[in-house]
């Protein structure tokens, strides 16, 4: 202990983090984004009337498995330290929260039918 509290080298933090035991994890990091540009392509695809309904949600329910599976599968068999270990698996639960909101509400855009046309339903008048 130092007198005026606890002396952090920022050098050392560098060293640590970037260190070869970490390197898997930090790929797996910059991995996780293909998860998300190949969900954008199945959109993309589905928007175009290439992908039919069921063939989107196949789709996205094998990349968010594999988005799951994925850092599992390496932290096991890398046997990762913890520090490592913690940041992906984090990182990789909020990736999954958020696409399985993204392919929620591209469902709903997808499967939503406009009212339809013709004669207004009027109110009548109470008198």
């Amino acid at each position: 202990m130092h007198r005026y509290g606890i002396l952090v080298n920022p050098r050392q933090w560098l060293i640590y983090t970037f260190n070869e035991d970490t390197m898997p994890a930090w790929i797996l990091l910059v991995v996780s984004y293909l998860f998300a540009v190949l969900m954008l392509v199945g959109e993309k695809l589905a928007s175009k009337g290439q992908l039919s309904n069921r063939q989107v949600i196949l789709w996205h329910v094998a990349l968010l498995v594999g988005l799951l599976a994925l850092p599992v599968a390496v932290i096991f068999i890398l046997q990762l330290g913890p520090f490592g270990s913690f940041v992906v698996l984090v990182w990789y639960t909020i990736v999954w929260m958020k696409l399985v909101s993204y392919c929620q509400v591209n469902w709903w855009c997808r499967n939503f039918k406009p009212p339809a046309t013709g004669k207004m339903l009027q109110r009548k008048a109470t008198n």
